[in-house]
C-alpha cells in the first residue's frame, strides 16, 4: 500500500485517513443498531421486572418463575449487546491500526551471512 501511495504521488496519511473514516463510520452504524436494541431489551426488563414484582406481591409463583427466567434472559440479552459493541469498537481501532502500521516508513537491514548475529 505504502510503495503505491508513493507511486501515484498520494501521501500514505490519505489512505490512513479514508481507513479511519470508513472503519469508525461503519461502526458507529452498527453502534447505532446495538443502541437500539439495548434499548428494546431494556424496556423489556423494566416491564418483565414490574410484572414480577406484582406476581411475588400476589402470590402467584407460577407467573413470577416464568418471568424470572424472562428476566434472566434479558439480562443476558443486554450482557450480549454490551459485548458485542465493545467488539465493534475494538474491530475498528483494530483496522485503523493496521492501516497506520501498513504505511509506517521501514528500514531494511541486511542479514547477516552465517548466522554471525553480533554486529
Amino acid at each position: 500500500m505504502a510503495l503505491v501511495s508513493r507511486a501515484l504521488g498520494v501521501e500514505p496519511s490519505v489512505h490512513v485517513l479514508r481507513s479511519w473514516t470508513w472503519s469508525w463510520c461503519r461502526a458507529q452504524r452498527e453502534l447505532a443498531r446495538l443502541r437500539f436494541e439495548r434499548r428494546r431489551a431494556a424496556h423489556a426488563l423494566d416491564l418483565t421486572l414490574h410484572a414480577l414484582g406484582a406476581a411475588v406481591h400476589e402470590g402467584r409463583e407460577g407467573d413470577a418463575a416464568r418471568l424470572r427466567a424472562e428476566a434472566r434472559e434479558l439480562e443476558a440479552r443486554l450482557a450480549g449487546i454490551a459485548r458485542e459493541s465493545r467488539r465493534v469498537v475494538d474491530e475498528a481501532g483494530r483496522r485503523v491500526w493496521d492501516e497506520r502500521l501498513a504505511v509506517q516508513p521501514t528500514e531494511q537491514h541486511p542479514t547477516i551471512a552465517g548466522g554471525d548475529r553480533s554486529g
